[in-house]
């Protein structure tokens, strides 16, 4: 019996990448996401008449990025079980199903020959695992690939129709749920062009955008402008013609590279498996674990490369071995996919829609990554990565019946497998300070018999568990603090980086306050993901400090904190 069949099916793939999340606490933008849900399930008819505090200061929720399609699933989950994060997270289970089944279908006909781990890499890979969450990312992947897969079922020969219009509906899903996939109607119309089924495509593109624009035109009836176009146009006043557009997407290009090592690393190592022999790529990988072992558990003060000081933007051993294993596998996949589409580099291969597609969907995801990413982040890669995973197994399969070298590579891809492992274990055990510290706090201060009222500053995971632990968030210039009161405050090693839990800066009263305990969370482990896998330029850095801090204040007399002036 092949074991291997029951392990991959989709539903045993989403369940496992379900409880993978399960284990993770919430982390960065989980927050906004739970607050949103929380307001959706007591006024599910007025998604952004609210202020909700986020960043520094309370704001409209037109004001932030909010798509409405995973709030209002959390919001339903909110509604049967409460806030009850271990719940909502299997809750999620459905975005991971349908994720599954698409990556199945696509693996089916894109790469055509069985491979136990196809499927799997596109599900539990590292350009999926490490980011499912209370986020948008994965979700938006999940509806992104829907769509393509129905769309393709639709311009099969018989031409269902009932496909072309799910696929229409998963795009109003995929375009409500994450804007930056706004390149996934040019997708659809490619399959059909590509399948000289032009008229077909255009019912996915004209239902999906029909229903897109109709809850825009719904916001727009109940608070006079759309969330979308809202965003759209604040972003668009930005650009400053070509020039600035070049320049504002310019530092872009290395993030992109980094990033894609982490996502999308051993589509490189399986590229050098046709021009190296199968010990040299040995001895490659080997050096390549030895390096990312270096950077999980070496601080990353011992592992610069550069002379510079950290006020002035230092480059370490991590983000050379990103960059580099990053650049490599652009590069394949750059290389596979002119080789399916072309049959260039003396490879000759049968010509197929498949193969040209797979080109195309690749240059229009890297255009996306450029035309709507604000700042770089290992999320703004992931339809890359699913692309680069396609062209790879797809090329990969081929050349094994004409290559030896090749088909005794096929170990690479549960290499690519343990990466995502390792890089969502390095994010989960990142995540637990901001969990546990703000718990810690409120215990110091139940332990001590304070009565008076919990403030803390802090953002992200932590904003949420610090609520959660009773503390009401302090708004610089508003808060009035009195005797008796209680203040938690992050411990930044310096002002000269971008710490966690990113909270406003205040200025410090000592006439108003005195510590009474600081709380440190230290361990043996230097990786670091939080924040730079979600907003920075390496996805995992080696930290020189411990992985956060935070000072517990009695306030002593009464007291507005204000902001330290920028």
């Amino acid at each position: 019996m092949n074991l291997s069949r029951p392990l991959t099916h989709p539903l045993v793939l989403a369940l496992l990448l379900t409880l993978a999340n399960a284990v993770k606490p919430a982390v960065i933008d989980d927050t906004a996401y739970l607050l949103f849900a929380r307001h959706l399930s007591q006024h599910p008819l007025d998604p952004y008449g609210f202020d909700l505090f986020w960043y520094l200061e309370p704001l409209p929720a037109m004001m932030i990025i909010l798509p409405p399609v995973v709030p209002y699933w959390l919001a339903a989950g909110v509604t049967l079980f409460g806030e009850n994060l271990l719940l909502l997270k299997f809750w999620l289970f459905p975005f991971a199903a349908i994720l599954a089944y698409a990556a199945r279908f696509l693996v089916r006909r894109f790469v055509r020959q069985e491979l136990p781990l196809a499927t799997a890499l596109l599900v539990l890979g590292p350009g999926v695992l490490p980011y499912f969450n209370f986020m948008l990312d994965v979700p938006a992947i999940a509806f992104q690939l829907a769509a393509v897969a129905l769309c393709v079922r639709g311009t099969d020969r018989d031409r269902n129709r009932w496909a072309l219009v799910l696929a229409g509906v998963c795009l109003a899903l995929a375009l409500q749920t994450k804007y930056s996939v706004l390149g996934l109607p040019a997708v659809l119309l490619a399959v059909a062009f590509l399948r000289r089924a032009s008229v077909a495509g255009l019912v996915p593109v004209g239902v999906g955008l029909a229903l897109f624009a109709g809850w825009e035109f719904y916001l727009i009836s109940q608070y006079g402008q759309s969330h979308f176009l809202y965003h759209l146009t604040r972003k668009g006043g930005e650009s400053g013609g070509v020039i600035g557009f070049i320049s504002q997407k310019t530092p872009l290009i290395l993030p992109l590279f980094a990033y894609l090592g982490a996502t999308a690393g051993w589509v490189g190592v399986f590229g050098l498996a046709r021009v190296v022999s199968p010990r040299v790529l040995r001895a490659v990988v080997a050096l390549l674990v030895v390096l990312a072992l270096v950077i999980a558990f070496v601080p990353g003060r011992w592992t610069l490369i550069s002379s510079k000081p950290p006020s002035q933007d230092p480059t370490g051993l991590a983000d050379i071995y990103f960059r580099a294993v990053g650049g490599l596998a652009f590069v394949v996949g750059v290389r596979f996919a002119a080789i399916t589409a072309f049959r260039s580099w003396g490879v000759v291969l049968r010509r197929s829609w498949e193969s040209r597609f797979l080109l195309a969907w690749f240059l229009l995801e890297l255009g996306a990554y450029f035309a709507v990413t604000p700042f770089p982040a290992g999320r703004r890669v992931l339809g890359v990565t699913a692309v680069l995973t396609l062209i790879a197994l797809r090329l990969g399969t081929r050349l094994a019946r004409i290559e030896p070298r090749m088909k005794a590579a096929s170990w690479v891809l549960a290499l690519g497998l343990l990466s995502g492992v390792a890089v969502a274990a390095i994010d989960t055990w990142d995540a637990l300070p901001e969990r546990e510290l703000p718990r810690r706090a409120a215990d110091v201060t139940r332990e001590r018999g304070w009565t008076g009222t919990g403030y803390f500053v802090g953002h992200w995971g932590y904003q949420y568990y610090a609520e959660q632990a009773g503390m009401r968030i302090l708004v610089p210039g508003r808060t009035v603090l009195q005797p008796g009161d209680w203040l938690v405050l992050p411990v930044n090693p310096d002002g000269r980086d971008f710490y966690r839990p990113n909270g406003a800066d205040i200025i410090l009263n000592p006439n108003a306050v005195e510590p009474a305990v600081t709380l440190v969370w230290d361990d043996i482990v230097a990786a670091q993901t939080i924040p730079n896998l979600y907003a920075g330029r390496t996805p995992i850095l080696g930290i020189t400090h411990p992985r956060l801090a935070v000072t517990v204040y009695r306030v002593t007399a009464m007291w507005t904190p204000l902001p330290v002036p920028e």
